[in-house]
């Protein structure tokens, strides 16, 4: 506010770089309130971001240019808006959705995709996204009530992913911290 009658701001760019990565979901967040305290005092003055080319997975040629898949539209949230898609098409446009179950293996793969630091970030994300941006791209601003698969490993599953999702070990220690 002390520069802004001295200073011609085109733009704010609220991060750079943050997309994609471990702070990514802070940015719409962080854009919204810059964009809310600069209305606030009367300022027009657009608000973004910088992200790197790599957010790309196809640029050539232009015309197909898609995003990669790791910064494609959140794959949870595109999973619940394409149930609720196809509930609304079925006449449900006023059902309540619920995720009875979302989680990642913590073990049981090949050991690049199942483990203990990927598990801890796929819930620790889902759990802030939740938090900081309730609802979906379909439903914004609607709680979505979700629960975490599951509290304990199951082991007496068969070997591999599927007895690996617990928060928990079957002994109660915990697999790792969220």
């Amino acid at each position: 506010m002390p520069h802004v009658d001295t200073t011609f701001f085109t733009c704010i760019c609220a991060g750079n770089e943050v997309i994609p990565g471990e702070l990514a979901n802070y940015v719409l967040p962080a854009m919204k309130n810059l964009d809310a305290a600069l209305k606030a005092v009367g300022r027009k003055i657009p608000v973004s971001t910088a992200v790197p080319s790599n957010v790309l997975g196809t640029s050539y040629p232009p015309s197909a240019g898609e995003f990669s898949a790791m910064t494609a539209p959140n794959l949870f949230l595109a999973m619940v808006d394409a149930v609720y898609a196809a509930v609304e098409k079925a006449g449900g446009s006023t059902v309540r959705i619920v995720v009875s179950e979302t989680g990642w293996p913590s073990a049981g793969g090949d050991g690049v995709v199942a483990t203990i630091d990927n598990a801890r970030m796929y819930n620790r994300n889902l759990i802030s996204h939740l938090a900081l941006n309730p609802g979906t791209p379909r439903r914004p601003g609607e709680n979505l009530e979700t629960y975490i698969f599951a509290l304990f490993n199951e082991n007496l599953k068969d070997v591999g992913t599927e007895r690996n999702f617990g928060l928990f070990y079957p002994n109660m220690t915990e697999v790792y911290r969220i």
